[in-house]
């Protein structure tokens, strides 16, 4: 399992490389209030691309 801080993509598309079983992309603690909205976007654009599923809590 890796985690990854959801507001870095170049960590992300690092992470993609990774040999991990699971990647958990941090939108909350590890994204600062002010990109919030514009992380959650860029994700939502980049999973509609990918072959991966996902699974997220509420939103708050």
């Amino acid at each position: 399992m890796h985690f990854v801080p959801g507001a870095n993509e170049k960590m992300l598309l690092k992470s993609l490389a990774s040999e991990a079983d699971s990647l958990v992309l941090d939108l909350e603690d590890a994204v600062i209030p002010e990109q919030k909205t514009r992380t959650r976007q860029t994700f939502a654009d980049w999973l509609r691309e990918s072959t991966l599923t996902q699974r997220s809590d509420g939103k708050d």
